[in-house]
This record gives structure tokens, C-alpha cells and sequence, in this order.
């Protein structure tokens, strides 16, 4: 899709921070949300990490300009970054054993298969649509993924008598 969003807006000179800006936010928050997780359990980490995901996406496929679209991307990025980390942490919270066991390979198979599909659902996306369905997409899946996940997640969260470390996460 990046072709068809350099040529949207045209602007060849910026089109690889669409992915890097994607990349640089999620790489920086796990460790903040896998931290979050361990204080709060993984249900609110999880849910706001999803909301900012759905709204990210959406903000891409409106975005009106590369910068916009880049800053967006910055944004999903946070999203998708903590739902990786928490999502991770969350099996391993909720689950022992053997069932611990088969979650991680669900969670493993599902991204292999979404790793084969997505680009080409998105390829066929941008080819027969319009590039920015490519994030328009997310937004039902998002949505549904957080009902689905607000109504049937339940978990025991046990207060804990520490807090996050708000300076070595930034220096982080």
C-alpha cells in the first residue's frame, strides 16, 4: 500500500515513516504495558490497548495528509505494541499448565495465519478499494474485539503494594 499512499499525497520522501513510526511506538510501549499489566492485571491494559488500536486505525484511513497519517500510525503503533505485550502476559497470568500451553499455541497459529492473509487481504484491499481500508478495516474488528473482550474477560486482580517506574520507563 505504501505506493498508492505516497502517490495520494504525494510524497516520496516521507512514505517509510508510515511503517517506522508504527514500529519505533510499539517497540517503545511493551514494556511499559507488560509492566502495567503485572500492577493492574491484563483486563483495563488490554481494553485501552485495543481502544487506542481501533481509534489509531481509524485515524489512518482519515488521515488528510502523510504527516497526519505518520503521526496516526505513531498512535496505532502504541496500540498495537501493548495489545503484543499484554495480550502475551495475559495468557500467561490467566492460564497454568497444559492450558497455558495450548493458549500460546492459538496465539501463535492465529498470527501465523494472520501473517500469511494480511497482506494479502490488504494487497487486494488497496488494489480494488482504496488503500485506506487497509486501516478502515480495524475499526469493526477493534470494536467487536472489545466488546467480546469487556463481556467475557474475567479475571482476579490482587492489588499490589508497588507502582510503575515512570522515570526508567522514559529513559527506557
Amino acid at each position: 500500500a505504501l505506493p498508492d499512499i505516497a502517490s495520494t499525497f504525494a510524497s516520496t520522501t516521507k512514505y517509510s515513516w508510515v511503517a517506522t513510526a508504527y514500529l519505533l511506538t510499539s517497540a517503545m510501549i511493551m514494556p511499559v504495558a507488560g509492566r502495567w499489566t503485572d500492577l493492574a492485571g491484563a483486563k483495563k491494559p488490554l481494553l485501552t490497548a485495543f481502544g487506542v488500536f481501533t481509534l489509531g486505525s481509524l485515524l489512518c484511513g482519515l488521515a488528510p495528509s502523510m504527516d497526519m497519517l505518520i503521526l496516526a500510525r505513531a498512535f496505532q503503533g502504541v496500540g498495537g505494541g501493548a495489545m503484543l505485550a499484554v495480550g502475551t502476559a495475559a495468557i500467561g497470568l490467566m492460564f497454568e499448565g497444559p492450558k497455558r500451553t495450548k493458549m500460546f499455541a492459538l496465539l501463535a497459529a492465529f498470527s501465523g495465519i494472520a501473517a500469511a492473509l494480511g497482506p494479502l487481504i490488504g494487497g487486494l484491499l488497496t488494489e480494488y478499494v482504496s488503500w485506506r481500508w487497509i486501516f478502515f478495516i480495524n475499526f469493526p474488528l477493534g470494536i467487536g474485539a472489545f466488546i467480546g473482550l469487556s463481556r467475557n474477560l474475567q479475571e482476579e486482580v490482587v492489588p499490589k503494594d508497588e507502582r510503575m517506574d515512570w522515570g526508567g520507563a522514559i529513559l527506557c
